[in-house]
């Protein structure tokens, strides 16, 4: 839990991305709305109706509406000023839902078998007979499906949602589909407007747009032809790289008519504007993966327990989800191969390296990095993604027979090195050197005294040795390793920091 904001009762809840304000319903006789702030988490009450049980955001319009169950009203706040109305529906309202396309406001009311449908703009309720016990009601806004959940009728609603009157000056997409816009994707949208008129026809004068989702103004679009009825013309790329959310948002186009006609089916010199048709468009996540954190291998110049595999853990963080890691890897210039990571935690990722094989007498260089992708990157065509650095280690077999170092010669004493990397995420290194064969065993001690890890290396030649520990169960702190090799007991710090 990151932070926890006091609150009477409350009940129900919805966001506005666009402004970053969250409403939180108190369920209670004396209503209230808490409107905290997303950025500080400042909160603000707004006084509602009696027993509020249900909350929605219109984000096209930055109006929250608020059912009232005791009241059989809804509130209506202002999202800029938390002003407020109020609103009379059917008995009993408690769930609701907003659809930012057509500016509906859609109200289950449980006890009346009825669903209130709220206009936005003008703030008319009609209300239909449903079957009896509605209770939670959805809205698809792609589709303008609405759904209602009908407990005691046991059955499900489909509503569709209709055109009341149609001006017959329509405007249309010339693209078959415009799935996603993102910063540097300059998107000029090729529109058709139409005059459907019949039997006197005006010419169309101009086209306009706007992106409802974050109440942008009415904007013009440029002209690329026309005939006596349609006009062809070009949002242009005034779409900005801030201006929509992420996810759904709202586009909305329409168009003027010229009233050029000596008269027209309204009569002349009429004010005439055409239908304004909707679509949504997703925004998505357009920066790469961060790479915040990955293991920096030591070297290995242990020969006598192999080389390999070596583990490989990442933190990678995306704000659309990552989709895929991988790890590459490259042994003294060869190929590079590629193994999958998997995910071990929230944002996590483990692959192995596998086990090499170094000649005696030889040291080798084995490169890595890591290349990672997120959710948005096949719909971008590949450019989502990003690398690593290439990071390197060595691998070196400079032993003789029976672990005897050739080269250095053999320590003169017991000793026990600093480990590395200290401080450590989990793994780390610790080397020692042995005079002398000797049973060997590492224990590692918190703070407190307690043993909480026992590495048992038995029985070790002279020479010098490793030991690579791979730990993702203790948490951060302090600890102390010990090595114990025959009579020699050396104790030394390791700072654990995730």
């Amino acid at each position: 839990v990151l932070t926890s904001i006091p609150s009477n009762r409350p009940y129900k809840i919805d966001i506005n991305p666009v402004t970053n304000k969250i409403y939180v319903a108190s369920l209670q006789t004396s209503g209230i709305v808490k409107v905290i702030d997303g950025a500080t988490n400042g909160t603000a009450n707004v006084t509602v109706g009696n027993w509020p049980s249900g909350v929605a955001v219109n984000r096209a319009n930055n109006k929250i509406y608020v059912t009232n169950y005791n009241d059989s009203t809804v509130t209506e706040i202002d999202g800029a000023t938390n002003g407020t109305s109020t609103i009379k529906v059917g008995v009993h309202p408690e769930w609701i839902a907003a659809d930012p396309v057509t500016g509906k406001v859609f109200v289950s009311n449980s006890d009346g078998s009825s669903l209130s449908i709220i206009d936005c703009a003008s703030r008319s309720v009609k209300t239909m007979s449903m079957p009896s016990g509605p209770r939670q009601v959805a809205v698809n806004p792609a589709t303008g499906k609405v759904y209602l959940a009908c407990y005691t009728a046991g059955r499900a609603v489909v509503i569709y949602q209709t055109v009341e009157q149609d001006t017959k000056v329509t405007t249309d997409d010339n693209e078959a589909s415009w799935k996603y816009i993102f910063t540097g994707n300059s998107k000029n949208q090729a529109v058709t407007s139409t005059n459907h008129w019949s039997p006197y026809k005006t010419t169309i004068s101009e086209g306009f747009f706007s992106l409802a989702t974050n109440q942008s103004y009415w904007k013009f679009g440029s002209y690329s032809s026309s005939t006596d009825s349609s006009l062809d013309w070009l949002t242009g790329n005034d779409w900005g790289a801030d201006t929509a959310i992420y996810g759904d948002n709202v586009y909305l186009r329409g168009a003027l008519e010229t009233q050029s006609a000596t008269t027209n089916n309204l009569g002349v010199g009429t004010p005439f504007m055409g239908n304004i048709t909707t679509y949504v468009m997703y925004r998505i996540d357009y920066a790469a993966p961060a790479i915040v954190w990955w293991d920096s291998l030591a070297d290995d110049n242990d020969s006598l327990d192999g080389y390999g595999p070596y583990t490989v853990k990442a933190v990678i963080t995306d704000f659309s989800g990552v989709d895929n890691a991988t790890l590459y890897y490259q042994m003294s210039g060869k190929s590079w191969p590629s193994v999958a990571m998997t995910r071990a935690a929230a944002d996590t990722f483990i692959a192995e390296i596998p086990a090499q094989i170094v000649t005696e007498g030889d040291t080798a260089v084995m490169s890595y990095m890591i290349n990672t992708g997120d959710h948005a990157n096949i719909a971008i065509n590949g450019s989502n993604t990003i690398s690593s650095d290439i990071r390197t280690f060595r691998l070196s077999n400079l032993t003789g027979v029976a672990g005897q170092p050739s080269d250095p010669a053999l320590p003169k004493t017991f000793a026990l090195q600093a480990a590395y990397p200290n401080p450590s995420r989990g793994q780390t290194v610790i080397k020692y050197q042995l005079p002398k064969a000797a049973n060997v065993k590492l224990q590692v001690y918190n703070v407190a005294g307690q043993l909480v890890k026992t590495i048992s290396e038995g029985q070790k030649p002279a020479g010098y040795h490793q030991i690579s520990w791979n730990d993702n169960i203790l948490s951060n702190g302090i600890y102390f390793y010990q090595l114990k090799a025959g009579v020699f007991i050396s104790t030394k710090k390791l700072l654990i920091v995730r």
